[in-house]
C-alpha cells in the first residue's frame, strides 16, 4: 500500500506540472532568498534552507555522494522531518522551488533520492530511485513499439504501476538527474503491465 501511495503522489505532482508538456521555468528567486519562515512554523533553531540558483543543475552543485546505506537512512528520515530539519541533519546542496512546492535531491554513486515539500516545508513525497541508468539507455525506446517489459530490462528498479485497466505508468531517474516518465496502454483489459506498449515517453532536464 505504501508503494502505491508514493507512486500515486509522485504521479499527481507530475500531472499537476502538465502531462506531456515541456517543463515551465521555475519561479524566479532572489539570489540570497531562504525559507527562514519555516523556522517559526516548526519552532526549531535549524538553519534556513538556501535555494539553488535557477541556472544550476543537481549535477552542477551536488558534491556529497552518500553510500547506499546512508541514502536509505536519509530516505527514512525524510518521512518525519520538515525541510529545514532535514537540512540541519543532512545539509542540502540542491533545493529548488516550482509551483509552490520545494524539491531537494540527495545522491549516491548509483542512486538518486527525490524529496518534495509543500509550501510550508512539510514532506509531501519521498522516493528513492536505485541503481539509476544513464539517460542514453532510454534512447532506444520507441513510442508505440517498445513495451513495459523492455523498459524493465533497462531499469528494473524504476517505479511501475497500472493506473487503470488499460493504462500504466513508470517513473525513472537517470545518472545525470533527469526524469523519465513513460505512459503505457493495452487493448487487453486483463493483460499484464509488462505487455503494455509505451505510447508516451517524456524526458525532463531535471527531476523537478
Amino acid at each position: 500500500m505504501k508503494r502505491y501511495w508514493i507512486i500515486g503522489m509522485l504521479i499527481f505532482a507530475f500531472l499537476l506540472g502538465g502531462c506531456g508538456q515541456s517543463e515551465q521555468p521555475a519561479e524566479s528567486q532572489p539570489e540570497k532568498q531562504t525559507v527562514s519562515e519555516w523556522l517559526i512554523l516548526d519552532g526549531s533553531n535549524a538553519p534556513a534552507v538556501k535555494l539553488t540558483e535557477d541556472d544550476k543543475t543537481a549535477v552542477d552543485v551536488i558534491k556529497t555522494y552518500y553510500s547506499e546505506a546512508e541514502l536509505a537512512l536519509i530516505d527514512e528520515a525524510a518521512m518525519d522531518l520538515a525541510i529545514n530539519q532535514m537540512n540541519e541533519r543532512y545539509p542540502m546542496e540542491f533545493v529548488k522551488k516550482d509551483r509552490g512546492h520545494y524539491y531537494a535531491i540527495y545522491r549516491s554513486s548509483q542512486s538518486v533520492l527525490y524529496l518534495e515539500y509543500t509550501s510550508d516545508g512539510r514532506n509531501y513525497v519521498h522516493i528513492l530511485f536505485q541503481n539509476v541508468q544513464p539517460a542514453s539507455a532510454f534512447d532506444a525506446l520507441e513510442e508505440g513499439r517498445s513495451t513495459a517489459a523492455e523498459v524493465k530490462q533497462i531499469d528494473p528498479n524504476g517505479k511501475y504501476d497500472r493506473v487503470a485497466n488499460y493504462q500504466g505508468i513508470s517513473l525513472h531517474a537517470t545518472q545525470d538527474c533527469r526524469f523519465v516518465r513513460i505512459v503505457y496502454i493495452s487493448d487487453e483489459k486483463s493483460g499484464k503491465l509488462e505487455d503494455y506498449q509505451a505510447t508516451e515517453i517524456t524526458v525532463r532536464d531535471e527531476l523537478i
